[in-house]
């Protein structure tokens, strides 16, 4: 009953695909993101994969997160970037030694002889990068390597190929890797699908892109990294806890905003690793989701979506089971033991590694501080037991998008053709100039604001917020009154933690505070940009709604405000001394103090380290009202250029349509009723396939909760 469900509306979704191909043909101007967003599909529709990709920036813990999830040390990972080709890891029941598949095998081995004869002509300024090239003289790419050390290796070397290719300018490889069968493929047992099936035949796959910040290739992972998440059925984005604010983590974030038409937002989730490194006083878990979730400001973004978690404890716990399973025990030789003890047990680690009864007890508390449960239930498991909905869900919803687009350039080419009755072409004439036009008034609209100065102007809205706000914490932090000299070093030392508890305190309140002023400030200047936008454009987009008949929207700008980081206080900046005491048995004291305890010396704290201190908590609150100040206004010049570019790129379009039709109609052999029939019963057709995409959808909505 299922299987025929499933295969039933399988066969409708590849219909409707296949009928939208064609009428995306018939279209003048051949979009290549919607061409991309079709190949994609049908390769997913054909391999029935439903395909998650897991994106983050440099060292958010994208490879770590991943690995956990396999149950195995697959993926390789260091300090440095790692990443640079998206890679493949799908889940295949009872394989538990992973095999890694390659394309282009012989183009790859060509670019690897070329890089290493080049490389071997200047080995003096050798990087980490080109001496992973170089150490293995005889290794040679192959279509497919069994076992993780193998893998690892192969898929080392292949990154850094990747980097040092271009570096060496001997021709970027990025480039033959684009479309997703191209993609290198891993196919292993992921550890917590192990014990679960499916009752049709699909696949689930997890996608480790690169980051799209690395240095000197930003440019080209960043085209690999939109066009993977264009390629993706869902989308994991891995934040870095001690870092959510950073320009390439907001840059991630623009992106996903951008394709929110063609991902469901049921499909996309965030992972906020590290989170193991929060503070005591730092926000709990499930605070931490919903200032996420506010600051984020989204609709294509869930809150039961965002999952805090410690990915790398996950990674030890699981590496941790499976060996305890297996052979009975941890064996303290391998590679990771060592660290799993000493981050989880301590210094007795060694001791106790070998209870079996201990360490099991220890994973339990390490993975429930873990987090991942949730994560692994919510996408992992989940995805994997509905994916033959999930992967079909997410093609009719791509499809939907992709003929309410198709169905408005034919409503433009109707307008058109019809302007050609009766010999009236000047009319058609008449609005392409004006179409022209209207284009160049957006680029000079365009030009208009990325001249504009968003950061004189923002930082104007904050200059005396600032002056109070720092004022302010300068006259609490200088209110405290502290006693500087003790007779016990233990009471000098519990001072120390009082004074420093105290700074991270206002330090908070502060943070807070700001933050705030901050989100009114920025809901405030939004406001004033949506007004300029609309003043800018508006005539613009009436005059082309009067020539079709139909609504054009533009995508208002949308700011997502960064939480921001501020370090501790370093517990350094007040240091404790000690000095004798001016008494006559001071000296005999210090001889009998057997416990260390400083008899006969009394303890100071200064007032310049206090006020050292005060000064650190200042200058740190300062910098972090500069740089979000800074983040904000990059997010609000990238969210007004992605929306103008939007509205350019459908009005060119439309132009386009148009132009066609005024060249065609030229032509003696031009046939008006011919060619308005044809147009028509492309819109018809259109309609009717938004009509089965309805059906479609429900029946799939249906099933799926049936089935859950």
């Amino acid at each position: 009953m299922f299987e025929n469900i499933v295969l039933k509306l399988k066969t409708e979704v590849e219909k409707i695909h296949y009928e939208t191909t064609e009428l995306l043909n018939k279209t003048e101007n051949k979009n290549q993101d919607f061409i991309d967003i079709l190949k994609s599909d049908k390769i997913k529709l054909n391999n029935f994969e439903f395909v998650i990709s897991v994106v983050g920036t440099l060292k958010a813990g994208k490879s770590t997160t991943i690995n956990a999830i396999i149950g195995q040390d697959l993926l390789p990972h260091r300090n440095e970037a790692m990443t640079a080709l998206p890679t493949l890891v799908t889940h295949k029941k009872d394989k538990n030694i992973p095999t890694l598949y390659l394309k282009k095998v012989d183009f790859l081995n060509k670019k690897l002889d070329e890089v290493k004869s080049k490389l071997n002509q200047n080995k003096d300024n050798s990087s980490e990068y080109d001496e992973t090239i170089l150490k293995d003289k005889n290794f040679k790419f192959e279509e497919k390597f069994t076992g993780n050390e193998n893998i690892k290796k192969c898929l080392t070397i292949l990154n850094d190929l990747m980097r040092v290719s271009k570096n060496l300018e001997v021709g970027s490889i990025y480039k033959e890797f684009m479309n997703i069968d191209e993609l290198p493929r891993i196919e292993v047992e992921f550890e917590y699908l192990k014990n679960l099936e499916t009752d049709y035949k699909s696949d689930i796959t997890l996608l480790d892109t690169p980051g799209p910040n690395e240095y000197k290739h930003a440019e080209d992972l960043k085209e690999i990294f939109k066009k993977q998440i264009v390629n993706s059925s869902a989308i994991i984005l891995v934040v870095d806890y001690t870092n959510k604010s950073s320009e390439a983590t907001q840059e991630i974030k623009d992106e996903i905003e951008a394709i929110k038409d063609i991902i469901k937002p049921e499909n996309i989730f965030i992972l906020v690793n590290k989170f193991d490194q929060r503070n005591d006083d730092d926000p709990d878990y499930k605070k931490t989701k919903e200032n996420l979730f506010k600051s984020l400001e989204s609709n294509n973004i869930l809150k039961e979506n965002i999952f805090p978690i410690a990915s790398i404890n996950a990674y030890y716990v699981t590496l941790a089971r499976k060996e305890l399973n297996s052979k009975g025990k941890l064996d303290e030789n391998l590679s990771w033991v060592e660290t799993f003890g000493k981050k989880n047990i301590g210094r007795n680690w060694k001791n106790i590694i070998k209870d079996k009864k201990e360490v099991e007890e220890i994973c339990t508390d390490v993975w429930e501080d873990s987090f991942f449960q949730k994560p692994i239930e919510n996408i992992i498991q989940k995805g994997f037991e509905n994916s033959a909905f999930k992967i079909l869900l997410s093609a009719i919803h791509r499809l939907n998008y992709l003929d309410k687009k198709i169905l408005t350039l034919f409503n433009v080419r109707q307008s058109s053709i019809e302007n050609t009755k009766n010999e009236d072409i000047n009319k058609l004439k008449k609005d392409i100039d004006s179409i022209q036009e209207d284009i160049k008034k957006i680029k000079e609209v365009e030009d208009y604001f990325k001249k504009r100065d968003y950061s004189d102007e923002y930082k104007v809205m904050f200059y005396s917020d600032k002056q109070i706000i720092t004022r302010e914490l300068k006259e609490k932090l200088n209110s405290y009154e502290y006693s500087l000299k003790f007779e016990y070093k233990r009471d000098a030392e519990n001072k120390k933690v009082e004074i420093i508890n105290n700074l991270e305190k206002e330090k908070k309140e502060t943070f807070n505070k700001f933050n705030e002023i901050r989100i009114k400030n920025c809901v405030e200047y939004i406001k004033v940009l949506n007004n300029d936008l609309e003043k800018e454009l508006k005539e613009i987009i009436e005059n082309v709604k009067k020539k079709f008949n139909f609504e054009l929207k533009i995508d208002i700008p949308h700011l997502s405000l960064s939480n921001g980081n501020i370090v501790e206080i370093n517990s350094d900046y007040i240091e404790i001394k000690s000095k004798d005491k001016d008494s006559w048995y001071s000296g005999l004291i210090q001889k009998i103090d057997f416990f260390d305890k400083e008899w006969g010396k009394e303890s100071s704290i200064t007032k310049e380290d206090i006020e050292k201190a005060n000064k650190k908590v200042v200058e740190d609150i300062e910098k972090f009202i500069e740089n979000s100040i800074n983040s904000d206004f990059q997010s609000i010049e990238r969210a007004i250029r992605l929306s103008i570019a939007s509205l350019k790129l459908s009005i060119m379009n439309f132009e386009s349509e148009m132009s066609n039709i005024e060249k065609k109609s030229q032509d003696a052999n031009f046939d008006y009723e011919k060619e308005l029939a044809s147009v028509k019963e492309d819109i018809y057709w259109i309609h009717e396939l938004l009509k089965r995409i309805e059906i479609v959808q429900k029946e799939l909505k249906k099933s799926e909760s049936k089935y859950e």
